[in-house]
């Protein structure tokens, strides 16, 4: 009996340590994932949606990709421009991204969403903070 009381008490105190972790986890989606531009539709736009319950810290670029000796690089480039550069969403909320050409040539860019670290949240040592990384490709007259 104090056994079978030791181990419940022992697995309640394992879910309610986790609890804190699972609720602070952020859920950003993004819709559309491929994006197209042309001479005639020089714009287009993402959405992105904070699913969480925590304000999500976001800051969005655009490369320009290059295949160089079979292997693909990301070149910073004013082809095309993002707003806004950087973005927070608060919980529950929606926020749109746009992407302009400035003159694009023809080609494919990466347009990256990176999520960066609450600075609100509390880490304990023994804890991993991870972050996600979107890359959308873009392309221009294809």
């Amino acid at each position: 009996m104090f056994r079978a009381r030791l181990i419940i008490t022992f697995l309640i105190g394992i879910v309610l340590a986790l609890a804190p972790t699972a609720a602070a986890a952020s859920q950003l989606r993004l819709a559309p994932v491929t994006l197209s531009l042309t001479v005639s539709e020089p714009a287009t736009m993402v959405r992105l949606w904070n699913d969480s319950r925590t304000p999500v810290h976001v800051q969005i670029r655009i490369f320009k990709e290059t295949v160089v000796n079979g292997r693909k690089l990301l070149e910073p480039t004013r082809d095309l421009a993002v707003s806004p550069p950087m973005a927070v969403l608060s919980p529950g909320s929606e926020n749109i991204v746009r992407v302009i050409s400035t003159g694009a040539r023809k080609g494919t860019y990466r347009l990256l969403i990176d999520e960066l670290p609450n600075p609100r949240l509390k880490r304990g040592a023994g804890t991993v903070s991870l972050v996600m990384r979107h890359a959308i490709p873009v392309r221009v007259g294809l």
